[in-house]
């Protein structure tokens, strides 16, 4: 299995100048780790080893800081998409890599999967709204499925409604392995990546 580095991050020590994502990085672990309730501004700039007062030099408030994280999660996740979308840029398995780079992210980080998805807003974009800022991820499959279906003489309507059915079998697999318990177990099997990889091209297959 291909390794790529994780989001979540223990005991965050910043340098000069990068305060801002030292505070996201240890908002997400504390996030992960002790929900949205118990979230503390105050304490996730003790374990940065800054003063109570310093995140709120980047950030408004606790829900500013917890919107921070999320496209923070967001961002990380287009930038795997990204690089999958660069290294099979041309090839017939693009698709397939794209969605296997989405599920292995949240098999790696289960908990960002209800950080990113705790609101609609994600979702909400992916179903009504088919601009290409609407969900950065998205967008990504988006652009790699039109190369596709330029090949074939479809609508608008049918392309947008093939993406949904892409995007929400990859969306419904990142969300089975993100549950309690299955994550741990699959992550545990040296077979996983290929075995993900089978259940995304069973459909070409049969």
């Amino acid at each position: 299995m291909t390794e790529k580095p994780e989001v979540k991050m223990a005991k965050e020590n910043y340098h000069h100048g990068n305060l801002p994502q030292a505070l996201l990085r240890q908002g997400l672990h504390m996030l992960t780790e002790y929900g949205e309730e118990k979230l503390s501004l105050r304490e996730v700039a003790k374990h940065c080893g800054v003063s109570p007062a310093a995140p709120y030099s980047h950030f408004k408030n606790k829900n500013d800081f917890i919107q921070a994280i999320n496209n923070y999660v967001m961002l990380k996740l287009t930038e795997e998409l990204q690089e999958t979308e660069k290294l099979y840029s041309g090839k017939k398995s693009l698709i397939i890599e794209l969605g296997l780079t989405y599920v292995l992210f949240f098999l790696k980080n289960p908990n960002c999967f209800s950080i990113l998805f705790s609101q609609s807003n994600h979702a909400e974009a992916i179903l009504f709204d088919y601009q290409d800022n609407a969900n950065p991820a998205f967008s990504v499959l988006k652009h790699a499925a039109e190369s596709i279906f330029e090949n074939f003489p479809i609508s608008e309507e049918q392309k947008h409604n093939i993406l949904l059915a892409m995007w929400s079998m990859v969306h419904g697999l990142a969300a089975t392995v993100s549950m309690p318990g299955v994550a741990e177990r699959m992550q545990q099997d040296l077979d996983t990546e290929q075995r993900l990889r089978d259940i995304l091209t069973a459909f070409q297959q049969s």
